[in-house]
């Protein structure tokens, strides 16, 4: 195992981090671009700096990540995409209007690098997950329904990458409530 810190915001410093793992683990399989955090910001406040920075985070963060694994699986010939973004991707909710931005954003990108990459043989999957335990669930402002571990959702998203799914929306009572609410 390998892990290493980096800032998603500087992609010379991502790409440096993501090189050395990559060499201690003897190459690349699987890359897991997991970037995000969330809060809430109303409507009156769309002046605040971390609006952007949401974007900066959930969605570019997350192509840095993609962009420096691209390469190298075109080359091999083999790999595999994993991007995790949010069920809140397909429903915008108050508040919370560039996170959820962000990951719909992030969504439908690695929907279109799905449709390009799969008759080359790298399978992408897209993680939509509900409220995982973390840093962003521990006070939370509102209800958390179907609160899910950070184990179940790990291996709810190992289960996909195994089985080469395309997109994961999990936990499934949150993933038919989250699309039943947008298509209303």
């Amino acid at each position: 195992a390998s892990w290493a810190e980096g800032d998603v915001r500087d992609q010379a410093s991502l790409h440096a981090v993501l090189s050395r793992c990559a060499e201690a683990l003897g190459g690349c399989q699987v890359l897991v671009a997991n970037a995000g955090y969330g809060v809430r910001i109303s409507a009156e406040d769309h002046d605040d700096p971390r609006i952007l920075d949401m974007y900066e985070v959930n969605l570019m963060g997350s192509l840095r990540a993609v962009s420096w694994a691209l390469p190298r699986f075109l080359e091999q010939g083999t790999g595999h995409l994993a991007v995790t973004c949010s069920l809140a991707a397909y429903q915008g909710l108050q508040s919370s209007a560039s996170y959820c931005g962000s990951k719909a954003a992030l969504r439908i990108h690695t929907q279109s690098l799905r449709v390009e990459l799969r008759p080359k043989g790298i399978p992408v999957s897209t993680f939509n997950l509900g409220f995982v335990q973390s840093k962003l669930t521990d006070r939370p402002e509102h209800p958390l329904p179907f609160l899910m571990s950070v184990e179940s959702a790990a291996r709810r998203m190992a289960d996909g990458i195994e089985r080469n799914k395309g997109d994961v929306n999990t936990p499934w009572p949150m993933a038919l409530l989250t699309r039943f609410g947008a298509a209303m």
